[in-house]
């Protein structure tokens, strides 16, 4: 087959390739060479075998892929940002799995910006999920690193993932805090155990906050404290925190 320069429409776009592609198909065996699509600046590049021989591997190539056109195929938060990395995908007609190296700039879950992730993926073929490692940062600030597993479409728990927090800057935090709040500082240190569904992840674990401080606009003071916060699912638990306002007062919160 030659797919020659065309246009298709998969829903979000129309997908351009404008040089003529060559798939072979021997019975079993398919073979790619250089299929490219764009969509504006996004692309999609793939080349090589899909064999039932387990060695054989399609190699992928992905650059500004958005995050949106994965919405049809989950439910959950919406994400936004930018794919960019390359991997292969082998063992397509036993045990299918994936090794690949991705970026995703400008991260954001609904209308909350994260940062920019950097993570790579391999498929567990013993477990029958993806592998993940990587971090995330802001700007130049790195803000937590994270190893686990994601299960997708499963209906138990598809979300293993720890994540280590080593002086993570609670800067991150000011754009998701309400109004009446500001000025916030301080360290975290700490690990994180996320767990569940997609849809609906849980959290438990314990922090460090090292000098943390917020500004209570409306009186115009500033509170700093450091103390060991616990995480569960359905709140956060700090007791007995000493609370400091910046005039040599003190305060006993619970």
């Amino acid at each position: 087959i030659d797919l020659r320069p065309s246009a298709l429409f998969f829903g979000r776009g129309s997908w351009t390739n404008d040089r003529t592609a060559h798939v072979l198909i021997d019975t079993s065996s398919i073979h790619i060479d250089s299929l490219a699509l764009r969509n504006e600046e996004q692309f999609v590049f793939l080349d090589g075998d899909i064999r039932k021989d387990t060695s054989a591997a399609l190699s992928f190539a992905v650059g500004k892929l958005r995050l949106e056109n994965a919405a049809p195929f989950y439910e959950g938060p919406e994400f936004h940002g930018l794919v960019s990395g390359e991997g292969r995908v082998m063992s397509l007609y036993q045990h299918p799995y994936i090794l690949s190296h991705l970026r995703v700039d400008s991260l954001a879950v609904d209308d909350h910006p994260i940062g920019n992730l950097h993570f790579n993926a391999g498929w567990n073929n013993e477990r029958n999920v993806i592998d993940l490692r990587g971090d995330l940062s802001r700007d130049t600030l790195r803000m937590l690193g994270f190893t686990g597993l994601l299960a997708p479409g499963s209906k138990e728990q598809e979300l293993d993932v720890d994540l280590m927090l080593d002086h993570f800057d609670l800067l991150f935090i000011e754009p998701y805090l309400p109004d009446a709040i500001s000025d916030v500082q301080g360290k975290v240190t700490g690990k994180v155990d996320i767990t569940g569904m997609l849809a609906a992840p849980q959290a438990n674990g314990e922090v460090r906050l090292d000098n943390a401080g917020i500004r209570i606009d409306y009186l115009n003071t500033k509170y700093t404290f450091s103390h060991v916060l616990k995480i569960l699912p359905d709140q956060f638990v700090m007791d007995n925190v000493t609370l400091l306002d910046g005039q040599g007062g003190q305060a006993k919160a619970r």
